[in-house]
């Protein structure tokens, strides 16, 4: 599998339903939006991954892992809280950790963006993932739109 793929396939397309006989059935409807916190984390995960060059699996270890991975698993956590506006706690809990090892994590990349490198890096990763998301946002405003109209 490619690891620069969207997480679990397009979310942009993942609100259409699919009918009984597969194809789409061309709805806006989805019981889990890709607005939703873990969505959110999951696909920092996978912008990160696909930057860094990391297996995702090794984003998502629960165990410590080497310096470069525990940094990109920082910089992840990082852009949900900046990007998303997620809550640390939210962050938290998309990525399977403490609220308190969100905060450090943020500290942390604060700290590195003093690095030139570092802080261009990170603002083009935040500015891709914020496009990402207000494009997801007109989706589902289109969703809204064509929903109401019926």
């Amino acid at each position: 599998m490619n690891r620069c793929m969207p997480p679990q396939g397009d979310l942009l397309n993942s609100s259409d339903s699919e009918s009984p006989d597969g194809g789409s059935s061309g709805t806006c409807t989805d019981s889990h939006p890709p607005t939703d916190t873990s969505s959110k984390c999951a696909y920092v995960l996978q912008a990160v991954a696909c930057a860094h060059g990391i297996d995702i699996r090794a984003l998502r270890a629960a165990r410590r892992c080497s310096a470069p991975v525990a940094f990109a698993r920082q910089i992840a956590m990082y852009l949900a809280h900046v990007s998303c506006g997620l809550t640390l706690t939210q962050v938290g809990r998309g990525f399977g950790r403490d609220r308190t090892t969100v905060a450090h994590a943020c500290q942390v990349v604060e700290d590195r963006r003093d690095t030139p490198d570092t802080d261009l890096a990170l603002d083009y990763l935040e500015a891709a993932i914020v496009e990402w998301f207000g494009a997801v946002r007109m989706r589902q405003a289109a969703c809204a739109a064509s929903a109401s109209s019926r």
